[in-house]
């Protein structure tokens, strides 16, 4: 008998979850605001705290979504499966990344684009290949529907897949481009994935363990000793290093008893719950938009913060920066919204539910 907890379905546990996908958006955007805005992030700022999490917290919550109790990882699901992923994670990311090159032709923008990061448009790509490795895993696993034996080969293959996008190449140039200009680096977050398929699996065992007030106070101090001593580990375990996925963890097992914990304050009865509802339900959208909308050539912004340190002020300055654009995201989105083609090939949305 396989070891895992049902799930029934309940409104206010999604409206959580979609409120707390919203939240991320704004952290993705807050951070771009610095980064592209300011082109300084060393400056004074929280976003040195939720960068360790914020990524990770995405890929996470993707691979809540992605698990369903009771699925079959049969032929008939798979070849079903990808060419849908590949429409809405490829298609949609290709597009707009010629948009952008085409809107941004300055050549350092431009070689910025092309470049690793392709300019932030990577976590599409990155997201359709771990929805390739999972969907191989799980498809080729000898221990479908096994309970623990299932969960441990999924463990072995996210180990390998992070301890291979850890490797660095310090003395071949070469190879180290490629490494980065083929997104492995990026696989590392493939460990964040899977456990948002485990906590999902196992979901009702993971609330009481962290509604357990001594687990509650270690993941607190845990999290406070990694914001503490975390440069002295990194400086440390440069390479391949365990601070990257126990400092992602903490922060994910943070967030999520938090938005659990106080779900009825982001539902959809309370103003700030829509809101969070609505940017998270259109993160592909606002993700996709927003880096034609960030605000450039802020220097003096972060200029004047690096030199009059006060991330409380750059904090709130900084959001209401994101809160304009993805405001601005989500008003283009619904203008592109009108045409059903368009919503369905560019947002992924099902045409079928278009009234």
């Amino acid at each position: 008998m396989e070891n895992t907890v049902q799930l029934t379905p309940k409104k206010k546990r999604i409206e959580y979850i979609d409120a707390m996908r919203g939240f991320t958006m704004i952290l993705v955007v807050y951070s771009h605001i610095i980064f592209f805005g300011y082109n300084d992030d060393t400056i004074p700022s929280f976003n040195s705290f939720f960068v360790n999490f914020r990524m990770p917290l995405f890929f996470f919550i993707s691979g809540w979504v992605l698990y369903k109790a009771g699925r079959v990882w049969d032929w008939n699901f798979v070849k079903d499966f990808l060419p849908k992923k590949f429409m809405v994670q490829i298609i949609p990311t290709v597009f707009f990344f010629l948009v952008f090159i085409y809107f941004f032709r300055d050549m350092q923008i431009t070689k910025e684009a092309l470049g690793p990061s392709k300019s932030g448009y990577w976590f599409t790509l990155s997201l359709f290949e771990f929805f390739l490795i999972y969907v191989a895993t799980m498809y080729l696993n000898p221990f479908k529907n096994q309970g623990l034996k299932e969960d441990l080969v999924v463990i072995v293959v996210a180990s390998v897949v992070y301890l291979f996008s850890s490797f660095r190449e310090h003395s071949n140039a070469t190879v180290a481009d490629i490494y980065h200009y083929l997104g492995i680096n990026y696989l590392r977050y493939y460990v964040f994935f899977c456990l948002g398929t485990f906590i999902r699996k196992y979901y009702d065992g993971f609330c009481r363990l962290m509604d357990n007030k001594y687990v509650m106070a270690c993941v607190l101090l845990a999290l406070l000793g990694m914001i503490m001593f975390s440069n002295a580990l990194l400086y440390h375990l440069h390479d391949i290093t365990f601070v990257f996925v126990v400092y992602g963890t903490l922060g994910i097992m943070v967030v999520l008893t938090f938005f659990r914990k106080h779900e009825r304050y982001v539902s959809g009865e309370t103003v700030i719950g829509r809101y969070l509802q609505f940017i998270g339900r259109r993160t592909l959208d606002v993700y996709l938009l927003h880096y034609l909308f960030l605000p450039r050539h802020l220097e003096m912004v972060g200029v004047f913060f690096k030199e009059n340190p006060n991330p409380v002020l750059e904090f709130f300055v900084s959001v209401f920066l994101a809160c304009l654009v993805i405001l601005v995201c989500l008003t283009v989105s619904e203008v592109i919204r009108l045409s059903p083609f368009l919503e369905h090939r560019l947002f992924g949305v099902k045409s079928q539910k278009r009234k």
